[in-house]
């Protein structure tokens, strides 16, 4: 997602897994790589965001290890769990 001339990244499947801003420079090349959240406990399963003007909130437990081989979906139900991230440009 686009802020600015920043991307904003969800990188799950790697450990630990990481929120970034890709910053770009005038000509649209890479300038930097800026770590924005990474190894929370809440972030057990990362996944999908929004933008908004000033913050970037982002599902953090979406459960998609409760539907790996041998794990058992809870069965009463469960909310995911939403961070928001303040992007302070």
């Amino acid at each position: 997602m686009r802020s600015g001339s920043r991307l904003i990244a969800v990188q799950n499947g790697v450990r630990p897994a990481r929120v970034l801003a890709i910053n770009l420079k005038t000509d649209g090349t890479l300038d930097s790589v800026e770590e924005l959240a990474a190894a929370r406990p809440e972030m057990k399963d990362i996944t999908l965001g929004s933008l908004s003007e000033e913050t970037f909130n982002f599902i953090a437990d979406a459960g998609w290890r409760f539907f790996e081989p041998g794990q058992t979906p809870p069965v009463d139900g469960r909310s995911p769990s939403i961070l928001t991230i303040a992007l302070g440009q």
